[in-house]
């Protein structure tokens, strides 16, 4: 569902020679999972152990619908509070929110409104595809 809307999106951004550009920005607390989600939309391959994004880092992911060529931004934002006055920065000209929360831990989901209203401000509001995603269901225990 999520793959179908941001293709959505990137056929209603048209950058230079026809080439198409949709940019995403995911946002969230620090070890939710955010880069791990990317990589493995991107490449397709989960790390276990991965290192807290300074800053902001980015992937490009390029395909084609219908003949045309789009490239899909996908920026990937630290979660660190230290951080968000530089990541702010990144969220302007965003097509596609994607706000991550861990499900094992629901505080992460709490900070999710504040990460959304960050992106957004940065942003115009209707024109953006918005998007909340719960990682590590497989750490969560049933009960």
């Amino acid at each position: 569902a999520i793959l179908f809307l941001m293709l959505t999106a990137c056929q209603q951004s048209t950058g230079t020679a026809g080439l198409k550009i949709s940019k995403v920005v995911v946002v969230g607390d620090v070890y939710v999972g955010k880069t791990s989600l990317i990589h493995r939309f991107c490449k397709d391959r989960f790390e276990r152990d991965y290192k807290a994004t300074i800053g902001v880092d980015f992937e490009m992911e390029r395909f084609e619908i219908v003949g045309i060529p789009y490239n899909l931004q996908i920026w990937d934002t630290a979660g660190q509070e230290k951080f968000k006055c530089i990541a702010s920065a990144y969220y302007r000209g965003a097509e596609v929110i994607i706000t991550v929360f861990d499900l094992a831990d629901i505080q992460t989901l709490d900070h999710t409104k504040q990460w959304l209203e960050d992106a957004l401000r940065e942003n115009e509001p209707n024109s953006i595809f918005v998007f909340l995603v719960g990682t590590k269901k497989d750490l969560v225990v049933s009960k």
